[in-house]
C-alpha cells in the first residue's frame, strides 16, 4: 500500500543519513526483489545525489550514447528508415551537443509533414550540420566497417572528451562491435543483426574502484557479501502465472482453471512451492551481510499476507511484537570516508579486464579515416585465455574460413594465412613465426580428403536457422545429392561440447532434410593434426 511505501521511504532516508557519514558508498548494497522496487529504491537515492548502481544500469544496449550511436549506425545501414535517423536527432548527449539546433526549434519542424525521406529534408533545412556531420559518415559507410563506423562517431563527435564519466560504456562498446566483426564479418548489417539478438546480453564490466551504492534482485546476490545489507521490502506476494491458473485433467483433455483451494493437492502443491521459494529468498537475503543487517517490516497486521513476513514473525516472536524494533549488536563507529573512486593510481590498478584502448588524432574537416594508419587497438584480456589458448585459434579459424583454392596448396594456405595475421594487429609475435604455423596447419587439413573436397565445393560460414529463425554457424557445410557434410574447425584439447556442437547442426539438418540425405559431421583439430568424425 501506499502507506507503507511512504513509511519505508521515510526510514530509508534516515538510514542513510546514518550509515554515509561512517560508510563507502561502495560498501552498501539493496536488496529486493523485483525490478520494480529496484527502479523504485534507485530514484530515492537519486533524489538524495547518492551514486547508485543498479544491474540495469550497467546493460550496455540502456545506455543513452550507446543507443544514439546504434540508431546512426542503423540510419546509415538503410538511410529510408526515419526512425532511426530520428532517434539519432532526437538524442541529447551527441546531437544536442554538437549541434547548435534547439531542441523547440527541431520539434517545430519535425511537426510539419513534408513529404520525401526524413533525411532528405534534413539535409535541406540544416545542410551546415548535415555536411559536417551526416554526409561524411554516409559517404563512406559502404567502405568503413562497424568498428570504423563507430570509432570515427566517438572521435568526431569528442563523445569521450564531452562525457569523461561515460568512457567505460562508450569503449565497451566499440570492443562489442569489434568482437562482432570478428565474430560475424565485417558487414554493417551483420552487426546490426547481431546487436538486435545479442545487445541486452552486452554488459559493462564495472571496476571494484567505483564508489557507490549497489541496488540488486536477491536472486542475483547469491555468493556475493557486502559489508551493509539493506532489505527495505519483505511483504512479498505470491501472485504470478503459476499461482493464478493450474493444468488439470478432464476426460484427457488439457484444461486451464483458476487456482483454488477446491483443486486439493495441486493447490496445495503450487503454495508450498511459492511458500518455499519465498523462504530461500529471505535465507539469501539475510546471509550476504557481512557487518551490518538492516530489515524494514511492516506493521503487524499486514504480516500474514506473505510467507517471508510469517516466517519472520515465528522467527522474531514475541520480542518483534513487544517492541516493534529490533537491534542486535553495536554499531560501528564512525570511521573517515575516503573515496578512491578518483584515485588515479587506484583507478588505473582496477581497471576493468575487458578494456579497449584507442589512441586517434581527431582530423579537422569532414574526411573521414584519415586517423587509420595511426589506429593502434589494444585488447587486454578480453577473456581469461593466454596468447595460445584463443588467439592462435582464431587466426587458424580466419585462415581456414577465407582459404581459397587455386592450385597451389601451398602458396594459396600461405596467402590466407599472411590475410589473416594482418587481421589482428594487437599480435606481438613475430609474423615469420605465425604464419608458417598457421601455413602448416591449412596445407594439413587439405590432405585430409573430406576437408579439401568441403573447402573446394562447400560453403564456409553458413547460418543453418533453427525452429525459432535463430541461426546456428558452422565452419563449413558441403551440400551433396545424398550427403550433407559438416565441418567444424578446433584447436586445443577435444572436448564433450565440441561433439555437442556438431551434433546440434547435424540435428537442424535432419530436420530440414529427413532421411533424404546422409549426414556426417567431421571436426578438424588444426594444430593436434587429426579429425574426429560425428554421427547421430
Amino acid at each position: 500500500s501506499q502507506e507503507i511505501m511512504d513509511e519505508t521511504r521515510r526510514n530509508f532516508d534516515l538510514l542513510m543519513e546514518e550509515l554515509l557519514p561512517r560508510r563507502e558508498f561502495s560498501d552498501i548494497c539493496v536488496l529486493v526483489r523485483s525490478n520494480g522496487h529496484a527502479q523504485l529504491v534507485c530514484d530515492w537515492l537519486v533524489e538524495k545525489s547518492i551514486p547508485v548502481i543498479t544491474e540495469n544500469s550497467l546493460q550496455l544496449d540502456r545506455h543513452p550514447i550507446v543507443r544514439q550511436m546504434v540508431s546512426l549506425l542503423k540510419f546509415l545501414d538503410y538511410p529510408q528508415d526515419d526512425l532511426a535517423f530520428l532517434e539519432f536527432i532526437c538524442g541529447q548527449e551527441i546531437f544536442g551537443t554538437i549541434s547548435n539546433i534547439e531542441h523547440e526549434t527541431l520539434f517545430k519542424w519535425l511537426a510539419e509533414r513534408d513529404k520525401g525521406p526524413l533525411h532528405r529534408r534534413f539535409s535541406e533545412e540544416y545542410p551546415d550540420f548535415w555536411n559536417t556531420h551526416i554526409s561524411p559518415f554516409l559517404r563512406k559507410s559502404g567502405l568503413m566497417t562497424p568498428y570504423d563506423l563507430a570509432s570515427e562517431m566517438v572521435s568526431r563527435f569528442k563523445l569521450i572528451e564531452t562525457y569523461p564519466q561515460d568512457e567505460l560504456y562508450i569503449r565497451r562498446f566499440l570492443e562489442v562491435v569489434h568482437l562482432a566483426e570478428e565474430k560475424r564479418g565485417t558487414s554493417l548489417a551483420a552487426f546490426l543483426d547481431f546487436w538486435e539478438l545479442s545487445s541486452a546480453e552486452e554488459k559493462v564490466p564495472l571496476p571494484e574502484s567505483v564508489n557507490a551504492v549497489r541496488i540488486m534482485t536477491i536472486h542475483k546476490s547469491k555468493g556475493l557479501e557486502f559489508p551493509v545489507i539493506v532489505v527495505p521490502f519483505h511483504n512479498w506476494s505470491i501472485s504470478g502465472p503459476d499461482t493464478s491458473l493450474a493444468d488439470i485433467q478432464i476426460d484427457g483433455q488439457t484444461m486451464l482453471t483458476p487456482m483454488s483451494s477446491s483443486l486439493g493437492d495441486i493447490y496445495y502443491e503450487n503454495r508450498t512451492r511459492m511458500f518455499s521459494e519465498q523462504l530461500n529468498l529471505l535465507y539469501v537475503a539475510w546471509t550476504r551481510a557481512g557487518q551490518e543487517l538492516y530489515g524494514f517490516l511492516p506493521s503487524e497486521k499486514t504480516r500474514g499476507v506473505s510467507p517471508a513476513l510469517a516466517a519472520i514473525n515465528m522467527i522474531l516472536g514475541e520480542k518483534f511484537d513487544d517492541l516493534g524494533l529490533l537491534e542486535y549488536g553495536i554499531t560501528p563507529k564512525t570511521a573517515e570516508v575516503s573515496s578512491t573512486a578518483d584515485d588515479p593510481e587506484t583507478r588505473e590498478k582496477d581497471s576493468p579486464e575487458d578494456s579497449c584502448t584507442i589512441e586517434t588524432d581527431s582530423l579537422p574537416g569532414p574526411e573521414l579515416m584519415g586517423w587509420l594508419p595511426r589506429l593502434r587497438v589494444y585488447r587486454h584480456n578480453l577473456e581469461d585465455y593466454s596468447y595460445d589458448a584463443r588467439m592462435r585459434g582464431e587466426l587458424a579459424h580466419n585462415a581456414m574460413e577465407n582459404l581459397i583454392l587455386t592450385g597451389n596448396d601451398k602458396a594459396d594456405c600461405r596467402r590466407s594465412a599472411e590475410a589473416a595475421f594482418a587481421k589482428f594487429p594487437a599480435v606481438t609475435e613475430e609474423e615469420d613465426v605465425l604464419v608458417p604455423e598457421v601455413t602448416n596447419m591449412a596445407l594439413w587439413a587439405l590432405s585430409e580428403p573430406d576437408v579439401r573436397t568441403a573447402i573446394e565445393r562447400g560453403r564456409p560460414e553458413v547460418a543453418i536457422m533453427d525452429a525459432k529463425g535463430e541461426p546456428h554457424r558452422a565452419d563449413l557445410l558441403l551440400l551433396e545429392e545424398k550427403r550433407a557434410l559438416v565441418v567444424e574447425y578446433k584447436t586445443g584439447q577435444p572436448s564433450p561440447e565440441n561433439e555437442k556442437q556438431v551434433k546440434r547442426y547435424l540435428k537442424l539438418l535432419r530436420d530440414m532434410y529427413g532421411e533424404e540425405k546422409q549426414l556426417c559431421g567431421l571436426l578438424v583439430y588444426l594444430d593436434g593434426k587429426f579429425t574426429r568424425e560425428i554421427t547421430l
